[in-house]
This record gives C-alpha cells, sequence and structure tokens, in this order.
C-alpha cells in the first residue's frame, strides 16, 4: 500500500511444467530378421553389373552415387523395418507408477466387464492412489530439478525443463 512502507512487493509468477517436445518418428531396421541370402546375390549381382558400368575414369561423385543407392536400395527391399513412436516417455515415470497404471487399467476393464459397485469402488480407490502417486512423483522430479544442493552440479540440459 502506497505511504506505508518505502519497499515495494516483488511478485514473481512462474509456471513450473516439464514441457518436453514430441520425438520425431524414425525408421528402426530389424537386423535379425534381414533376409542376407537375398541381400548377398542381390549385391553380388549389383557388384557385376557395377565393374560392366563404370570404368577407372569415372568421375568418384558418381560412382559415390551409385553405391549409395544400391546399398539403400538393398536395405529397404531386404531389410523389415518398424517407426518409432511419436510418444516420449516421461521422464519422472518411474516403474512404481508404471505399475500402478497397469494395475487402475485392469481394475477399469473389469469394472467395466462385470460392472458390479464393489469392482467400481475397487476402481476409484485405485485410480485416487494413482493420481496422488503420479503427482508425488512429478513434484519430487521437479523439486529435485529446480532446487538443488549446489549450483555447481546442476547441469546446463535441466533447464529445457523450464520455461520462463
Amino acid at each position: 500500500m502506497p505511504g506505508l512502507s518505502d519497499y515495494d512487493v516483488v511478485f514473481l509468477e512462474m509456471s513450473a511444467r516439464a514441457y518436453r517436445k514430441k520425438p520425431p518418428r524414425r525408421k528402426i531396421l530389424l537386423w535379425k530378421q534381414a533376409d542376407l541370402e537375398s541381400i548377398r546375390t542381390d549385391a553380388k549381382a549389383w557388384s557385376d553389373d557395377f565393374v560392366e558400368k563404370y570404368t577407372t575414369s569415372t568421375p568418384v561423385e558418381t560412382l559415390a552415387t551409385s553405391i549409395q543407392e544400391a546399398l539403400g536400395s538393398l536395405v529397404d527391399n531386404h531389410v523389415p523395418s518398424k517407426t518409432s513412436s511419436s510418444r516420449y516417455s516421461q521422464c519422472w515415470f518411474d516403474t512404481t507408477t508404471k505399475r500402478m497404471c497397469r494395475k487402475k487399467a485392469r481394475a477399469f476393464k473389469k469394472a467395466r466387464h462385470t460392472n458390479k459397485a464393489r469392482d467400481w469402488r475397487r476402481y476409484h480407490n485405485i485410480k485416487k492412489q494413482t493420481q496422488q502417486t503420479c503427482r508425488k512423483t512429478y513434484n519430487q522430479y521437479l523439486s529435485n530439478i529446480i532446487w538443488l544442493p549446489s549450483v555447481q552440479n546442476f547441469e546446463l540440459a535441466d533447464w529445457q525443463y523450464l520455461e520462463n
């Protein structure tokens, strides 16, 4: 209030949520399921064709692009692949939290299937415990990031979780 003191109160409003970017989907090659025999035969056929097609006077760039295209097509044709998930795992989500979430999902499935009051009560109790556990681990994670015993131990990479 003006006139009562010479000091102004500093008011700071901050959002302390851990935001992360969604990781891009990546192609994962499954080499254990690759058809190695067909890769060998196709690579042999390509190498014979390569030797006939190019000479020693051919520019290196042309040779490199030809090799790169051939190897890429071999991998695409004979090595199965999958794409990674675009979901990111929460860094504060530990094994106990995962276990609680799985338990909650099983309880919900059972309650929905049987539609008994006892199963619904059990589900709601487990849901409440799971929410408490999630909040507790999240808050512990945030407090470990923000409040550290010494500033020298603080890694700069942890600042990516804080937003101005």
